[in-house]
């Protein structure tokens, strides 16, 4: 018995004494929601512990690249590599109420076309938004009047009025919450997404 207690005393003393650098990799946009909370937690536990985080939208080689930890938004590909679901989540559209106060008819993904539309988009490609209602599936190919590569900006863009926008919903709960954001046609999904470690 006294070999287990000293045992449990050794690893507890280890516990402690965790110390050196943790470096994150993480797509952009999810600091003010995920990594800011998961670091205060993780080094209120191990106060030695010092963490880098590296905000990219490509996947890292994590021994190339020296990460201890990727975040990846997706279906990830087979691989060698250990990947924990930490959550799932969707896309949501939401509009600021000034925007939807002038708005026109906003009930069915047809309509979106005649709206000004705030998204993910990267330089070249058209944008293809898939919207389902349990019954049918929409997709739709659009022009939109602010693409950006980064949430943060498109989420500042919409509680603004610019347009409607696609977020991912944990991103703009708080917005939502206060009453800065409004969903927009709650009943149309996009499909679930992936947040995995």
């Amino acid at each position: 018995m006294e070999v287990v207690e000293g045992a449990q005393a050794s690893l507890d003393h280890r516990k402690a004494e965790v110390g050196g650098t943790l470096r994150l990799a993480a797509p952009p946009s999810l600091s003010d929601v995920i990594h800011a909370p998961l670091i205060q937690s993780f080094t209120a536990q191990y106060p030695k512990v010092s963490v880098k985080v590296l905000v990219t939208d490509r996947h890292l080689d994590l021994v190339e690249d020296e990460v201890d930890i990727s975040l990846r938004v997706g279906r990830q590909a087979e691989s060698s590599l250990i990947f924990r679901l930490l959550t799932r989540y969707r896309h949501i559209l939401v509009a600021a109420p000034a925007y939807l106060a002038n708005a026109g008819r906003l009930e069915h993904p047809a309509d979106l076309g005649r709206h000004r539309l705030l998204g993910f988009a990267k330089w070249f490609g058209d944008v293809i938004w898939e919207l389902s209602n349990g019954t049918e599936v929409r997709q739709s190919t659009l022009r939109l009047s602010l693409g950006m590569n980064d949430y943060a900006g498109i989420l500042r863009a919409a509680v603004a009025g610019m347009g409607v926008a696609e977020i991912p919903s944990i991103l703009c709960r708080r917005m939502l919450r206060e009453g800065q954001l409004v969903a927009v046609m709650p009943e149309w999904q996009f499909a679930e997404v992936d947040l995995s470690a």
